[in-house]
């Protein structure tokens, strides 16, 4: 089998495009490189195998039917492929929608199908998806073996497929080296002295931190009752020895990529929970705010409705607003805002209420109802600013008249 063609050789921007129709093919490449593709197109299947010895492609998009048949295209990538350490993921087009079609460009290694007439937006958001990885920062995955040779070579091994990897061969020192490195993904051996992968996977799992990363066990062990016990332990995956290249990056990257995927979610998780504490911040120094459940009881109230009501909150949460003389003048007022905000509707208007000490106050109110995933109230949220000296001396003109 040929080996993967070296680095300098390779493009994470260069698409080979295989197509016998030499308008379609010049209109395709034409959108390509506006994309920011480097295409190169052959209009005879007979070119690729040359090309790509050449220099490897980030992603092949090749018709399925040819001169030569009506399914050769997908036949001539599974060839070029067979020689190929790691696949070159491939797009597959054609005027077939049928079965058979499908399942031959799935068995060529094909990533995505299209149907002609294309929609150019879809097919470069496949090529997107197939080739970003590509451009991003690459893996990290460490090994812990204590076979220092075998551990090269596995670094080898992953190394050659853009991965970057450190590597411990003395197991109690693996805890620091995880904190300094950072992995996506634990690459480890079960049977090592001092300390086994075994009992190094059962001390990561003990401490939160590591939660996140992956422990693929890489043993000679064929024993499935004692691969089950370390998978019990909290290892993800078990590779047995000997292993290939191909076999170990193909079942480590799926792992890389999710382990990153996740981590990316993650941080826009906590980035937009920063947002939010920010925007709750400068609504709670600016305005009365509340929340109350489905049944109108209390859940929260922040510092300025305390001020406003004379009450602490530990005497708010879990009451009715009702029950504390929240609410409008009159019931059939009451009753109708209500209906509005459990029908999904935001309300506006003025409330009054009754301070702690017995006095009056008024609150110029929005309710927005938060909907849950069938479209009912959850949570409604109040923001109110208190307008009792407007209503006061409103009050004193009219009786002043």
């Amino acid at each position: 089998m040929a080996s993967l063609p070296p680095a300098e050789l390779q493009s994470t921007r260069l698409i080979y495009l295989v197509e016998d129709g030499t308008l379609f093919a010049e209109y395709l490449a034409a959108h390509l490189e506006k994309a920011g593709y480097e295409v190169e197109v052959f209009n005879e299947l007979m070119d690729l195998p040359q090309a790509v010895a050449r220099r490897r492609p980030a992603a092949c998009i090749v018709d399925l039917i040819f001169p030569e048949g009506d399914l050769a295209g997908s036949q001539a990538m599974a060839i070029v492929n067979q020689s190929q350490e790691i696949p070159i993921p491939a797009i597959f087009m054609s005027a077939r929608d049928d079965q058979e079609a499908r399942l031959s460009a799935v068995r060529a290694g094909g990533s995505c199908y299209f149907v002609k007439p294309i929609e150019l937006i879809d097919l470069l958001s496949a090529l997107d998806a197939l080739t970003q990885a590509r451009d991003q920062e690459p893996g990290r995955v460490m090994i812990i073996e204590d076979e220092a040779d075998l551990a090269d070579c596995y670094r080898l091994y992953l190394e050659y497929s853009g991965v970057t990897v450190d590597v411990v061969t003395a197991p109690l020192q693996a805890l620091d080296a995880i904190v300094r490195f950072a992995p996506d993904l634990i690459l480890m051996d079960i049977f090592m002295p001092g300390c086994s992968g075994f009992e190094l996977a059962a001390m990561l799992r003990q401490q939160h931190r590591f939660d996140g990363i992956p422990i693929v066990f890489l043993s000679s062990e064929s024993d499935l009752d004692k691969q089950m016990a370390a998978m019990n332990l909290g290892g993800d995956d078990f590779i047995t020895k000997p292993v290939g290249r191909w076999q170990l990056v193909s079942a480590l990257r799926p792992r890389i990529k999710r382990t990153r995927e996740l981590r990316s979610m993650q941080k826009q998780r906590e980035a937009a929970l920063r947002e939010l504490q920010g925007l709750k911040y400068a609504l709670d120094q600016h305005a009365i705010v509340s929340a109350a459940d489905a049944q109108g009881r209390i859940t929260y109230v922040n510092e300025k409705f305390c001020q406003a009501s004379g009450y602490a909150a530990r005497e708010l949460l879990g009451e009715h607003y009702t029950a504390l003389n929240f609410g409008l003048h009159g019931r059939e007022p009451y009753k109708a805002m209500w209906q509005s905000i459990s029908n999904g509707n935001t309300w506006q208007g003025v409330v009054h209420g009754r301070r702690k000490d017995g006095s009056d106050f008024w609150m110029e109110t929005t309710i927005t109802p938060l909907l849950d995933e069938h479209g009912k109230p959850w949570q409604y949220l109040a923001i109110c600013t208190e307008v009792t000296r407007i209503m006061q001396a409103q009050a004193n003109a009219s009786l002043a008249r």
